[in-house]
């Protein structure tokens, strides 16, 4: 990738490379510390109209004019090499949009418009339908942070092409603008999209999760929805709920902070046990959704009942000749987030037994002490070993399939359970049960980040320590681990709100 370097300094450099189509270049990113003025745009126009090597170019940090805009638009409707671009900064506007769009159109090569945070209204929006409906490769489009309103949303709805991945999240959309996309001509081959950021819940969650219901039944190939933030309420969750059964190929759904509450918890879990969203594979419910231990037991015997379904339910349908869904319902390879959730030693131990749990995240929960001490216990029979490992007050008689349900976190990779309030001592209890665990197992990293055991000496010493014993097995406990959670999430001073 190259970078623009030095302060004040144009292009010249770099349009040389491109002219001789530089098979080096293949991504370019021109910083905000580079000149990129109208002439210096016309000279990028003018070396990327031939240019074939060129796959990725970058310009985000730049005003530009609508006449810039317009010769950039004029270069990529000669281009044929690049697949992602994402130009200008929040000044482009809708007039600037509507001049790139024209050579837009035109194009048949790109594949990614990243158009995030570019001024753009229902106007901007327009300008890009035609591209939209013309255009034979662009698979994904970013409109995330513009002002678009449900006019906007309405004026996309034409019959895309190729577009498979759309953002809309932060566009200032209600239930009016789902409504309108679920009406689309092309909803049906969308794969991924993001409402996140996206008031949903204003009348109190039905005629969003109503909207949202609707377009889940017509999306039929979709396999992300982001609801983060969409703060649908338990109405509107449960609305939701009673559309998973038609998301055949659903594998991501993200609905933190959208307040569901135990009962829209409650909902989701029904569905989830009857079996919809038969190939859901990562499951965010945390933050901002008020899980307390009821709910998180609910959710756990609805996502083991599932496993437990899925050979009956195949047997039925294979003496009835009926067709497999396209994914069996089960849990197989689940990455569950209940960040922020409250758990007591009954909901942790349930939690501990979902069959097929890959990854499980509690960032910030509110763990008490026989939950601390069922997860622990957990962690020191993954072997089949009976030694939880704990204090007082463990659910150790639960935790190990003494319900006869088998041994817990069988499949168990990443555990996180930073900034939980955990001290000294279940810190280096937690670190003793991982060990006690078979060295060939699943578990791969655990993260204890924000958490005032990870900040005292014996705990790091004896971290370093089980990063030698095992080195296929990492802690993170300190923001420069790389952990995408723990301290470097939770920042200085973190402590869960807990009662």
């Amino acid at each position: 990738m190259a970078w623009g370097r030095g302060a004040a300094r144009g292009l010249d450099d770099i349009n040389a490379r491109l002219s001789r189509n530089d098979a080096g270049l293949t991504s370019l990113t021109i910083l905000r510390f580079r000149r990129l003025d109208d002439e210096d745009v016309a000279g990028l126009s003018a070396a990327l109209a031939a240019n074939t090597a060129l796959r990725e170019l970058s310009a985000a940090c730049h005003p530009l004019t609508p006449a810039s805009a317009a010769r950039l638009g004029e270069a990529l409707a000669a281009n044929r090499g690049l697949r992602r671009i994402c130009i200008g900064d929040s000044s482009l506007g809708d007039e600037g949009m509507a001049a790139l769009a024209r050579g837009l159109a035109a194009n048949t090569a790109l594949a990614h418009l990243d158009c995030e945070q570019k001024g753009l209204t229902a106007a901007g929006a327009r300008a890009l339908a035609a591209c939209l409906e013309a255009h034979p490769a662009l698979e994904e489009l970013s409109l995330a942070r513009n002002a678009l309103g449900a006019d906007g949303v309405a004026a996309l709805c034409v019959p895309w092409r190729a577009l498979r991945r759309l953002d809309l999240s932060g566009c200032g959309l209600g239930a009016a603008a789902v409504a309108a996309l679920a009406g689309a001509p092309a909803v049906g081959a969308l794969a991924r999209l993001s409402l996140a950021g996206n008031d949903l819940g204003g009348d109190g969650g039905g005629s969003g999760g109503a909207a949202l219901a609707q377009l889940l039944r017509r999306a039929e190939a979709l396999e992300a929805l982001d609801l983060h933030g969409a703060r649908l309420g338990p109405a509107g969750v449960a609305a939701l709920a009673a559309a998973l059964p038609a998301a055949a190929r659903l594998r991501d759904l993200d609905l933190a902070e959208c307040r569901a509450g135990p009962e829209g918890v409650a909902a989701l879990s029904a569905a989830l046990a009857g079996g919809a969203a038969p190939g859901l594979r990562r499951l965010v419910l945390g933050p901002g959704n008020a899980i307390d231990s009821s709910a998180a037991v609910g959710l756990a015997q609805a996502l083991a009942a599932r496993s437990e379904a899925t050979p009956v339910a195949a047997a039925a349908e294979a003496s009835a000749g009926v067709a497999s869904s396209p994914e069996p319902a089960g849990t197989s390879g689940l990455d569950l987030d209940l960040s922020g959730c409250d758990l007591d030693a009954a909901a942790a131990a349930a939690l501990t037994r979902i069959p097929g749990l890959a990854a499980l995240s509690l960032f910030g929960a509110c763990l008490s002490d026989g939950a601390v001490d069922a997860f622990i216990a957990a962690l020191a029979a993954r072997g089949g070993s009976s030694s939880s490992g704990s204090g007082s007050g463990s659910s150790g008689d639960g935790v190990a399939g003494g319900d006869g349900s088998g041994a817990p976190f069988v499949a168990l990779q990443d555990l996180n359970l930073s900034g939980c309030r955990l001290g000294l001592a279940p810190m280096l209890r937690l670190l003793k049960a991982v060990e006690a665990g078979p060295e060939e197992g699943p578990l791969r990293l655990v993260e204890v980040g924000a958490n005032p055991g990870a900040d005292e000496a014996e705990f790091a010493e004896a971290a370093a320590g089980l990063r030698q014993r095992r080195p296929r097995l990492d802690v993170h406990w300190r923001a420069a681990d790389g952990s995408s959670e723990g301290a470097e999430r939770a920042g200085p001073g973190f402590a869960p709100a807990c009662p």
